[in-house]
């Protein structure tokens, strides 16, 4: 039987939010965008998944931001005992092996890009819209 966590649902809460505004704002620029995912909690109810989302522009210009999600997944505890609860450690590395796979469920993506193109908004500036999902 094939090891799976079923979820009944998933929250998403804003954990940190740092913008940084640059004085240099003429020019063209490259905008870098970096991603980690980290497991920070879990137990058989439920874990969290952070994700930090951090955007600068090289030249250095215009802002630096750092915007950080936890996403936070309610396990259903009765499907997923059938298939898989043999230890919390276990579990966590089953999760840890498939977190791109959980993180992709939720519609974090969709709410930084969101949070994204509001901050940046300000001021009446061009919004930078990124995509729903990252590749």
């Amino acid at each position: 039987m094939e090891d799976k966590v079923y979820i009944n649902k998933v929250n998403i809460d804003l954990d940190e939010l740092t913008y940084k505004k640059i004085d240099n704002q003429s020019g063209e620029f490259k905008v870098n965008i970096n991603q980690h995912l980290e497991l920070v909690n879990i137990s058989f109810d439920t874990f969290t998944i952070k994700v930090t989302r951090t955007i600068d522009l090289t030249p250095k210009g215009l802002f630096d931001l750092n915007i950080s999600l936890n996403v936070i997944f309610t396990i259903d505890k009765e499907k997923t005992a059938k298939n898989y609860m043999v230890s919390i450690e276990e579990l966590s590395k089953h999760i840890d092996n498939h977190l791109n796979e959980f993180y992709n469920f939720s519609s974090a993506d969709q709410h930084l890009s969101c949070l994204i193109s509001q901050i940046t908004s300000w001021f009446g500036k061009n919004p930078l819209i990124l995509p729903g999902k990252l590749e």
